[in-house]
């Protein structure tokens, strides 16, 4: 008898929890969707200095090109890819920019590696900033996003020695998905009145 009040306490303990997940709808799945790009709208430039802190590339240098570039979400460039838009492997510099849809909020994964100095901008805010001389390197960041069109910018310069400029981020974006929380409380408030029916105890006559 007392084992069976004990179980039969423990189902209504499983039926509580059931109960407050399918409520809450806690966020334990994720779903995925696809998003949209445009192509790159570039201006290719001759840079005068190498710029120390993060401003606009037209404001150290001239713009002596302007194309498009296919949409990718990963693309790299090195040394004799930019030789054709601006006629030099150093001294020169970009300002890229495109818009992307983001079906559904969720966050989204963006890198960006460079030598010498690039940043990325979402929607007129710095998101990385990878400024300065230097080698080769990567740097990311997870960002959040609503729903809608964002724009995206590129600024990237290379002085002297090794161009490199790699852009990739995330072709989907991943939502916390509250119905995956809802199907886990509906399966746990399930049990737990299994669990009480099973284990009720009888009255006493």
């Amino acid at each position: 008898m007392i084992y069976l009040k004990k179980t039969f306490l423990m189902g209504i303990l499983i039926l509580v929890v059931g109960l407050i997940v399918l409520a809450v709808g806690l966020p334990i799945g994720y779903s995925e969707a696809p998003l949209e790009m445009s192509e790159w709208r570039v201006t290719w430039f001759r840079i005068f200095s190498a710029p120390t802190e993060i401003v606009p590339i037209d404001t150290v240098g001239i713009a002596v090109n302007e194309t498009t570039l296919p949409a990718s979400f990963d693309f790299i460039m090195s040394d004799l890819d930019f030789a054709p838009y601006t006629g030099s492997m150093d001294e020169i510099g970009l300002m890229a920019k495109t818009e992307v849809y983001v079906p559904s909020d969720g966050k989204v994964r963006f890198e960006l590696g460079s030598d010498d100095g690039s940043a990325l901008f979402l929607d007129g805010e710095i998101v990385i900033d990878n400024w300065g001389l230097h080698a080769y390197q990567p740097m990311s960041k997870v960002v959040s996003l609503e729903k809608g069109v964002h724009t995206l910018e590129i600024w990237w310069f290379e002085w002297h020695g090794s161009a490199v400029l790699s852009f990739k981020m995330d072709e989907k974006v991943t939502s916390s998905d509250p119905l995956y929380g809802r199907v886990v409380g509906g399966a746990i408030v399930i049990a737990g009145l299994a669990v009480m029916i099973v284990f009720r105890p009888e009255r006493k006559k």
